[in-house]
């Protein structure tokens, strides 16, 4: 079927997905504040302040029904004190704006056609609003893993860096991008540049607080890291993970599945010697990347796929549109991007579907086919063109 030129003119115009990313940030700021659901945000909040006031940023934060941790490193604590300190209603919203912008951008970066970026911001945009209406932080982690590849492909290697030590002030699986700068020329000058900014961003909140309270901080994280890794609730993950411990009566241990994603991620790379790489297959790998943080994660959580559904929005744009991939799509808007929403029955969801992680399975058929994708990918140059 064939889109009209004017319906499809206004779907990929630019305008129109600034206005309705404005207009969902304002919405879903009021529907946030209206039923209450901002226990994420106050989580954020309450650590920021707990860093003003020198107390344990990892203690246990109690909001209405919600007892949970801050698990993210001191200096993120830091870097949200602006949002801590405005009213909450405003800083709600900006929050929201803030991560809207720089997603956008991000895509906006990205060296496709207007038509290929419409296509990705589409398919990312129900997990875009899953992402916000838990005002959580992925919709940042997703700017900034691409803003890595866009950055690293224009030889900005100071901003890519800045953009790595930001991922590593958040969550550090987004850190898993700079992998790619294995690509481009200049590695000693990216990785010098990623050392000392991340150095930087690590010691920042010694200029706000002492020393002894830091390290202290820096000890609790390490402490909640490891044992967020060993949490009995790390079988609710909608990941690899999570069906590891729910579909077998025999798990195993999963820090070898981990190693095992790990281990064929780096199995690509063999192309780079070969000098069969080109634009084309860094946004390929970039995907396959996006793609194993979250499926393999056992930290995963519904709001953390926009970044997995963003990688697979990448290789739809990029890749031909053939039975197979279309299938894959459908696949994936189905089983895991409707998944969360009222689409399908509440009860058959929360009894079957999430229990199950049925979200994982598009997403790790497509990672799947990427793999092959990748090992047998031939550029249409003779040489490489990145």
């Amino acid at each position: 079927m064939t889109i009209p030129a004017n319906i499809l003119t206004v779907l990929t115009s630019k305008y129109l997905r600034i206005s309705l990313l404005a207009l969902l940030c304002l919405l879903l700021g009021i529907q946030a504040l209206y039923n209450d659901e901002i226990a994420n945000f106050i989580i954020f909040k309450t650590s920021s302040q707990r860093f003003l006031n020198q107390e344990n940023l990892y203690d246990y934060i109690q909001y209405k029904i919600i007892y949970d941790k801050f698990f993210y490193a001191p200096q993120f604590a830091l870097f949200f004190l602006p949002f801590a300190l405005l009213p909450i209603k405003l800083s709600i919203v900006l929050w929201l704006l803030l991560g809207a912008t720089l997603f956008y951008f991000a895509i906006q970066n990205l060296p496709l056609s207007n038509t290929q970026k419409a296509i990705i911001f589409f398919i990312a945009l129900f997990d875009l609003v899953n992402s916000f209406q838990n005002l959580q932080t992925n919709a940042l982690n997703t700017a900034f893993i691409l803003f890595i590849f866009s950055f690293l492909r224009n030889q900005k290697y100071i901003l890519a860096a800045l953009c790595v030590a930001f991922c590593l002030s958040i969550k550090i699986y987004p850190a898993a991008a700079a992998l790619l700068f294995l690509f481009y020329p200049n590695k000693l000058k990216f990785l010098f540049w990623c050392t000392l900014l991340t150095a930087l961003f690590f010691l920042l909140p010694l200029l706000v607080v002492p020393k002894d309270y830091f390290f202290s901080c820096l000890d609790n994280w390490l402490k909640s890291i490891s044992e967020d890794a060993t949490d009995k609730f790390i079988s609710n993950s909608p990941s690899l993970i999570g069906i590891n411990y729910t579909w077998f009566s025999t798990p195993i241990n999963h820090f070898y599945i981990q190693l095992t994603g790990l281990l064929l991620v780096f199995v690509p790379l063999f192309k780079i010697a070969k000098k069969e790489t080109d634009t084309t297959f860094i946004l390929l790998y970039l995907s396959f990347i996006m793609i194993f943080v979250v499926i393999f994660n056992h930290a995963a959580e519904s709001p953390t796929y926009i970044v997995a559904i963003t990688g697979a929005a990448i290789w739809y744009a990029v890749s031909p549109k053939n039975v197979l991939n279309n299938a894959l799509l459908i696949l994936l808007i189905v089983a895991c991007i409707l998944l969360p929403t009222d689409i399908f029955p509440h009860d058959f969801r929360k009894n079957y579907l999430e229990p199950l992680k049925i979200r994982v399975i598009p997403c790790l058929l497509i990672w799947l086919k990427l793999f092959y994708e990748l090992l047998t990918y031939k550029p249409l140059q003779s040489s490489a063109a990145v």
